[in-house]
């Protein structure tokens, strides 16, 4: 007889992060409060992924090892496709889960069936998990989905945030499709809009979660492959009705692309002495 599903299904793609996998494990594997398993997506990893994994002993951990890189975003995807639970978490191997957050995220969820997918604020943390500091949307309580597409489109910016603070419901994830390569530098915000189109997102005011900035080259090229990104989903966003996004909306959201660019470079030069992490997208 098969064991009933998990409430919610934690998915951690992985690609030779053995200097972080432990913690990050680690802070899923202490939650309390709500029924989950784990799937740990190894892209191939040749460091020691596979001996951390298996020191914790935990039954809750299924293990999947792929003998080639298949890049990032199908590591995604792959991982994803073998989540059983009702609600789903991408969760990056180097970031951390603080307590409470699976059991409050999925009590969102719960309490609220037109919601797809919940955030909240989180804390930006460097290599060794000193906080530098909280960043994401002040705004709690539920927000329409179209109207929060709008939002980030006139920001632009990814309001949601990144994966590891989100939690989705899994038959809306199902009903938008998988991440898309596509999107490469925009990735998760072009899965967020999709998710927007199948119910609403709700911002939660505490903060459950931590991204960590690693140091490394972040080229002029990069920023400007992130600006080009994020310009062709707002052009995309706008080519479809469903998504309520104007032609002035993307005018207001390119502007704010561009600046929010400066922006981080600022950030990174302020805080990681002129070098600034890599894309995430490159980490798994």
């Amino acid at each position: 007889m098969n064991a009933p599903a998990p409430r919610v299904s934690v998915v951690i793609p992985v690609f030779n992060c053995d200097r972080y996998l432990g913690a990050a494990l680690g802070s899923v594997l202490a939650q309390t409060g709500v029924d989950f398993d784990v799937l740990v997506s190894d892209n191939a990893s040749t460091d020691r992924t596979a001996e951390i994994v298996r020191s914790f002993g935990d039954e809750r951990v299924r293990y999947l090892y792929s003998t080639e890189n298949v890049g990032a975003v199908p590591n995604w995807n792959a991982g994803m496709a073998q989540a059983t639970g009702e609600y789903v978490k991408l969760f990056h191997a180097d970031d951390l889960l603080y307590d409470g957050c699976l059991a409050k995220q999925a009590a969102v969820l719960d309490a609220n069936p037109g919601v797809a997918l919940v955030c909240g604020p989180h804390d930006i943390i460097d290599e060794r998990g000193r906080r530098v500091m909280t960043r994401g949307l002040r705004r709690p309580g539920v927000i329409g989905g179209r109207e929060a597409v709008r939002m980030m489109a006139r920001r632009g910016t990814n309001l949601v945030g990144e994966p590891s603070g989100v939690m989705m419901r899994a038959s809306a994830y199902r009903a938008a499709g998988p991440f898309t390569e596509r999107a490469r530098y925009v990735v998760d915000l072009e899965m967020w809009v999709r998710l927007l189109l199948e119910g609403d997102l709700y911002v939660m005011a505490e903060t459950l979660s931590a991204y960590r900035i690693q140091r490394g080259s972040w080229s002029n090229d990069l920023a400007a492959s992130q600006t080009g990104d994020f310009r062709a989903l707002l052009r995309q966003l706008a080519a479809d009705p469903r998504f309520g996004v104007s032609g002035t909306d993307v005018a207001v959201g390119t502007l704010g692309a561009w600046r929010n660019t400066k922006l981080r470079r600022v950030f990174y030069a302020l805080y990681l002495r002129g070098e600034a992490p890599d894309a995430k997208v490159t980490d798994a």
